[in-house]
């Protein structure tokens, strides 16, 4: 698997395991890890829609990233 090179658009939900922290505080966080794997550099990211649920079974986080021409 290759990172993507173009443009992305980021589609993910938080599930925490209580009803504590900010969605914003996830974000940098993880965009900084998904550097080199997902994309080349999260500078790549054009548009961002964030949720957050709460799931204390199964704590993560969902992510549907894809290339959009902007």
């Amino acid at each position: 698997y290759e990172p993507l090179r173009g443009n992305v658009a980021v589609n993910y939900t938080v599930f925490r395991p209580s009803k504590r922290g900010d969605l914003d505080n996830y974000t940098k966080i993880m965009f900084d890890a998904l550097n080199g794997l997902v994309w080349l550099d999260d500078m790549q990211v054009v548009e961002i829609l964030a949720y957050r649920a709460d799931d204390k079974n199964n704590p993560r986080v969902e992510f549907l990233v894809y290339e959009v021409d902007r």
